[in-house]
C-alpha cells in the first residue's frame, strides 16, 4: 500500500502564470509513503491522506511529476555554400488549450545573443535563422564578452564542415601578473574547450578550426535548455471533488488503486 499525502487547498499569485506554473493547487500529491509510514492522525490543513493499496510508493511517486515543457528541432532549409541554416523549434507536448506552448519571447532574445535572427513565428513553432560562422563567433557560444575580439573565416569546407577562423585578441588587456605566455595559453585553452583545434597563436592572433557540427550542436542543447522547464508543478492530481470527500471522511481514506484511477486528472489533456 501507498499512502499519498495530498494538498487540500488552491494557492493563488498575482501572475498566473507563476501561479499556474508553482503553486500548490488542491488535489496536487505532495508526498508518497510506504506503508507504515508515520503521519499526524487524522491529519490536519492543508493536507489529507489517501491510503492507495494495491499499489506501491515507486507507482504512486508517478502522481508527483511536474508538467516540463519538452522541445525539439527540425531543418528547415540550409544554405551549403554560406553555411546558414533554418530551423524549427517547438513545443511537442503543450496541452489542448494552449497551455505549454513555445512562444516568441521565450527564445528570441536568447537566440540574437547566439548572433541568430527569429525568420517566423506560428503556434507554438518558433523559424530562426542561423550561420555557422556568426553563431562561432558570438558571445553565447564562448560564454564571455568578445566584443574586443576581431573575428575573420579564412576557410570553410563544404564537405567537412570545417571552419577554420582567425581572432584577433590583441585589444584584450593582459590581467596584472599574467604573463604573455599564461594569456595566449588562456585563449588556447578556451578553443579547445569549446570543442575547436589551434593551429597557431602568437603575436595576440590565434587560429583555429571548428567543425559545424560542435558549433550547431552547442546552440541547440543552450536553446533547448533555455525553454525546457516546468510549466506546472504536477502533471496529474486528483479531483478536487474527490479531496472535498476525503475531508468529509476525517481527512484519511482508504481506496484501491483502480478506484483512485477515476479521480486522477491529467493537465495535459485540459
Amino acid at each position: 500500500m501507498a499512502i499519498l499525502m495530498i494538498f487540500d487547498k488552491d494557492n493563488i499569485h498575482a501572475d498566473p502564470e507563476k501561479e499556474y506554473r508553482g503553486c500548490w493547487k488542491k488535489g496536487y500529491v505532495v508526498e508518497v509513503f510506504e506503508d507504515g509510514k508515520p503521519y499526524v492522525n487524522p491529519p490536519t490543513a492543508p493536507f489529507v491522506i489517501l491510503e492507495v493499496t494495491g499499489v506501491t510508493k515507486a507507482q504512486a511517486e508517478q502522481y508527483m511529476a511536474s508538467w516540463t515543457r519538452v522541445v525539439d528541432y527540425s531543418v528547415i532549409a540550409r544554405n551549403v555554400p554560406q553555411d546558414g541554416w533554418r530551423l524549427e523549434i517547438k513545443s511537442t507536448n503543450p496541452n489542448v488549450s494552449g497551455k505549454g506552448h513555445l512562444t516568441r519571447a521565450m527564445v528570441e532574445g536568447f537566440i540574437q545573443r547566439w548572433n541568430g535572427s527569429v525568420a517566423a513565428f506560428v503556434n507554438n513553432s518558433v523559424r530562426f535563422d542561423i550561420s555557422i560562422y556568426l553563431v562561432a563567433t558570438s558571445e553565447k557560444f564562448w560564454g564571455r564578452n568578445v566584443s574586443s575580439i576581431v573575428f575573420s573565416e579564412t576557410s570553410y569546407n563544404q564537405t567537412t564542415g570545417v571552419h577554420r577562423i582567425s581572432a584577433n585578441y590583441g585589444a584584450v588587456a593582459v590581467p596584472p601578473g599574467v604573463t604573455l605566455d599564461e594569456f595566449e595559453e588562456q585563449f588556447a585553452r578556451a578553443v579547445t574547450e569549446h570543442g575547436g583545434t589551434v593551429v597557431s597563436n602568437s603575436g595576440g592572433v590565434i587560429v583555429f578550426d571548428l567543425n559545424r557540427d560542435t558549433v550547431i550542436n552547442a546552440f541547440r542543447d543552450d536553446v533547448k535548455e533555455s525553454v525546457t522547464n516546468t510549466v506546472c508543478r504536477r502533471q496529474k492530481y486528483l479531483d478536487p471533488a474527490f479531496v472535498d470527500a476525503i475531508i468529509a471522511a476525517g481527512r484519511v481514506m482508504t481506496v484501491t488503486g483502480a478506484q483512485v484511477l477515476g479521480y486522477v486528472r491529467d493537465r495535459l489533456v485540459e
